[in-house]
């Protein structure tokens, strides 16, 4: 590829990233590129050309290219067709040309002489090209070559009647979606994907954030209370050390009237080390009574349930899962004593929330509420609900969930190997399963040949029954085993698949658009969105004005379209690949 092309993929590639976030579409177009050749007349190598749109049956439509003033007169065949060079003024590209060295280059809107779109067909591109005052058309090259006008974008290569290197490019209505997970970490992104899930106990917002539930904090992978949490007490990693609990209001206290002293609690009117206030050890064989230092002790267990007496024995044991601080037997971290054990109410279906608040047969305990348990049932069923939200699977491409959660093969399908397969056509399943051609024959009509005849009637993609194509489904639908270009389960087309649960411009159905500061949350505009930088008050995929046209006055702009329609970007992808192709082949 030559310098100057590689700039221009390079152009494109950055002009695409640069695209507003969603949905653009592509204005249908069809360009031609070509070179051209001598005709062998007395003026050459210079020459005039005309390029011309006719229908199949020879009707013409609209001239959409011609190098001629003059001399136009001498393109016999365009001049028969168009009636004269007094017509479709607006086509000129040019003067006669001096040579054959560039590339000429023609596009069309789709839209005939009288700037109506011409309807979906097969159309045929003349090409003719004069380098003497002709009088007969067999001294011009003709050249003629067929488009499909299907709404399904194309491009081929092709040569002939001495114009060679022939790129077509027809754009199609294509639609191309673009993620939206600028600023989102979660939820949708517009394109029946995702910008992620969120983890740790947090929910997505509308915003397109993973939040916590109220009064709790994100901590180390989980939502956590830091009023009382002692690994996160008063802010994420604010651990509490020594025996210290988080005493609710998101600070480290010791328990009872335990002192912290060299890193750890203690009770100051018993320890030996502290007697009376940190650091106040007392001599050896002392001991330490009601904060004073004496040689004699007198046991003392007054509000205490656990630990020591003051002397040398103790004042009980704790169960349950506790342990004693400050005399008092409690719970580790959050914990709470309920029925002789230590239990986590946020999450206990005995003590949901406090002690001996039960949640009901069923249900679970989240957070500290009670919510309904919901059992999945999938049993004889490979597709559709398990009754619970969730889904027992999906069925493959054009096949559909019946109310018995099996996925049947459409009409005139058979279930063969695992695939719906057309009997009729199939060489590994002629006429019934397992009842496979020999190698080179054709299964036709359900029985095996040696000669088939191609056939895409009614078909849109697949097999043409002799091992062709008919063609490829593009702006993401898909080929189901009907052969028809479908959107997959659970999209709808509205020029592309999309979900309208959850699309911005398709809330709900198609070309629904949310105004910006909304999101589309189950088929309605609602909440808050990310700010896509769209002026306040724009409706997305809309300008406020209507349809417009170019400077040429040739091709119209859809409203919305204008400053972010990459179909230019993809005609001049293209044809920078397709100029690249033609100049090494030279």
């Amino acid at each position: 590829m030559t310098k100057t092309c590689l700039s221009l993929v390079f152009f494109v590639l950055i002009v695409s990233a640069g695209l507003h976030p969603g949905v653009a579409s592509a204005q249908e177009m069809l360009t031609v590129t070509f070179d051209t050749t001598a005709a062998g007349g007395r003026y050459a190598p210079k020459h005039v050309v005309a390029v011309w749109i006719e229908t199949t049956g020879g009707a013409f439509v609209k001239t959409i290219g011609r190098w001629a003033n003059s001399r136009a007169r001498y393109l016999l065949d365009w001049t028969a067709s168009s009636g004269g060079s007094s017509v479709d003024m607006d086509a000129i590209s040019g003067a006669t040309i001096a040579t054959h060295t560039a590339p000429l280059m023609v596009t069309w809107d789709l839209r005939n002489r009288a700037g109506m779109v011409v309807p979906d067909a097969t159309y045929v591109i003349r090409m003719e090209l004069a380098d003497q005052n002709s009088t007969s058309t067999s001294q011009n090259n003709e050249g003629t070559f067929m488009f499909v006008k299907n709404g399904v974008a194309s491009m081929q290569t092709t040569s002939g009647g001495g114009f060679n290197n022939v790129v077509i490019v027809y754009t199609g209505r294509t639609v191309m979606c673009m993620p939206m997970c600028t600023g989102r970490m979660c939820g949708d992104d517009g394109c029946m994907g995702s910008c992620g899930t969120c983890t740790g106990g947090r929910t997505c917002n509308t915003s397109g954030a993973c939040v916590c539930p109220s009064g709790r904090t994100f901590c180390s992978g989980s939502c956590v209370d830091t009023n009382i949490d002692p690994a996160h007490c008063g802010g994420c990693g604010m651990a509490c050390t020594g025996g210290r609990t988080c005493n609710g209001s998101g600070s480290c206290v010791c328990p009872g009237g335990e002192m912290f002293c060299a890193s750890a609690c203690v009770d100051t009117s018993t320890s030996t080390a502290h007697c009376g206030g940190c650091g106040m050890p007392c001599a050896g064989g002392m001991f330490c009574s009601g904060g004073t230092c004496s040689s004699t002790c007198t046991p003392d267990c007054t509000g205490r349930t656990c630990g020591t007496d003051g002397c040398t024995g103790s004042c009980g044991t704790c169960s349950g899962g506790r342990s004693c601080t400050a005399g008092a037997c409690v719970c580790p971290g959050t914990q709470t004593f309920c029925s002789s054990a230590c239990v986590d109410t946020d999450t206990s279906t005995a003590h949901c929330g406090a002690c001996g608040n039960a949640c009901a047969g069923g249900e679970t305990c989240t957070l500290g509420t009670c919510s309904t348990v919901c059992t999945p049932n999938c049993t004889s069923r490979i597709c559709g609900t398990d009754g619970c939200g969730g889904s027992c699977g999906t069925c493959p491409t054009g096949r559909v969930c019946n109310a018995a959660g099996r996925c049947p093969c459409p009409t005139g399908l058979t279930l063969c190997s695992g695939t719906c397969v057309d009997t009729s056509y199939d060489t590994a399943h002629c006429a019934a399963c397992g009842s496979s051609c020999a190698p080179g024959e054709f299964c036709v009509a359900g029985a095996c040949s040696t000669t088939c005849t191609p056939d895409c009637t009614g078909l849109d993609c697949g097999n043409d029954g002799c091992g062709g194509s008919c063609g490829t489904c593009t702006g993401g639908l898909e080929c189901d085993p009907t052969r028809v270009c479908t959107c997959p389960a659970g999209a709808i087309d509205c020029g592309f698949c999309v979900d309208t649960s959850s699309h911005p411009l398709h809330c709900g159905g198609c070309d629904q658009p949310c105004p910006v500061g909304t999101a589309c949350t189950g088929g309605v505009c609602m909440g808050a969105a990310v700010d896509a930088g769209i002026p306040d008050g724009s409706i997305i995929g809309t300008d406020g004005g209507g349809t417009g046209t170019d400077s040429s006055g040739c091709c119209s702009v859809a409203p919305g379209a204008r400053g972010r329609t990459p179909g230019g970007v993809l005609v001049v992808l293209l044809l920078a690949l397709g100029l690249a192709a033609r100049r090494r082949r030279r």
